[in-house]
């Protein structure tokens, strides 16, 4: 073997060696390796995130601003910041697993093609900081576990990361859809009076009465059980909303609506406006506090300094709803909204 050729052959085994030992490198720092390092260093930074799904439709354009975090495509609604901090921690920390394909025509079977085409399905997530935008394509979720497949936007590179993630397929996922909490214990009476005039009244003298007591039942007729009115007492409680809409973007003119008026012992008054249209059904919440309603339950013990100050807790919380819902129209759950328009004649057996 001439000298020339020895030295090409240690050449090309040096060679060799070097892009094994650069391979095995790569595979030991896998897992190490954090998917978006920017993130970490400007999540402090961060004052919007776009998602968009197939064909550029956007999902939700969440803006931070003086009044906190809100989703553009409803008007400026208050967004989910639970939702917004856990999954931008998540990929502040998240890891890279495995390198996946480069090659486009792959994409597809991890979701991660690019989501200009109107078939792609998975979520394009762009994170914006004063001095950089950071996107990425997520595909597939919930692979091996809590992992991710992913694509820097830009690169031809997809991976499989160490992230849970939910990013949503609707705006409404990016909502904060609790809407108020008034449990069943605290609420005296409820009133719903139809477009006819028709009218139900439900009530109970007492928060710790297990059922609500339905007036003017028809001599003749029974309830279907005792605690018919339950589900019709307890609305409020750990109430959420489906969607929501401005109040001044969506016309309800010409509706008539079932007004439904909850008393509550403390003195809360909360009126529910239900327009029932054939494309929606939209309510529209109302808060005021009733002094008088307070004074008739007043624990007899109270004293008039500690009658007052309740009193006063109360009007202060009924105009902080009052200034918070007022603006909006909401599309509650159907198991809620159902309860908001009942008849008398719901809650009784069938007539003989």
């Amino acid at each position: 073997m001439s000298s020339r050729t020895f030295l090409v052959l240690v050449s090309a085994l040096l060679v060799t060696l070097a892009l094994l030992f650069t391979s095995l490198e790569r595979k030991q720092n896998l897992g190490q390796e954090l998917l978006m390092p920017g993130l970490a260093v400007a999540v402090n930074d961060i004052d919007q995130i776009e998602l968009r799904r197939a064909g550029r439709e956007a999902i939700a354009t969440l803006q931070l601003s003086e009044n906190g975090w809100t989703v553009a495509e409803r008007s400026g609604y208050p967004a989910d910041l639970g939702k917004i901090r856990q999954n931008i921690l998540t990929l502040a920390g998240a890891r890279i697993i495995e390198e996946k394909t480069s090659d486009p025509q792959l994409y597809r079977r991890l979701g991660v093609e690019d989501i200009d085409s109107g078939e792609a399905s998975g979520v394009e997530i762009a994170i914006r900081a004063p001095t950089q935008t950071m996107t990425l394509i997520v595909g597939d979720t919930g692979v091996q576990g809590d992992n991710a497949f992913v694509r820097r936007a830009g690169e031809v590179r997809s991976w499989l990361v160490s992230a849970d993630l939910d990013l949503g397929r609707n705006t409404a996922d990016w909502l904060a859809r609790e809407l108020i909490d008034i449990p069943a214990e605290s609420v005296q009476a409820v009133e719903i009076t139809r477009t006819d005039g028709s009218k139900l009244r439900i009530e109970k003298n007492a928060p710790e009465d297990s059922d609500f007591n339905v007036t003017n039942i028809p001599q003749g007729r029974e309830l279907s059980y005792a605690s018919v009115a339950s589900g019709t007492g307890s609305v409020l409680s750990g109430l959420s909303f489906d969607d929501v809409a401005a109040a001044d973007e969506v016309s309800v003119d010409g509706i008539a609506p079932i007004v439904t008026r909850f008393d509550c012992f403390d003195g809360l008054v909360v009126q529910v406006m239900t327009y029932e249209s054939d494309d929606a059904v939209w309510t529209r919440f109302s808060f005021s506090a009733n002094a008088e309603l307070a004074t008739r339950f007043r624990d007899e013990d109270d004293s008039e300094d500690d009658a007052q100050e309740r009193d006063n807790a109360v009007r202060t919380l009924a105009d902080e709803l009052e200034q918070r819902h007022r603006p909006w129209l909401y599309n509650l759950p159907s198991y809620k909204s159902d309860q908001l328009v009942k008849r008398l004649e719901d809650l009784l057996k069938p007539a003989a």
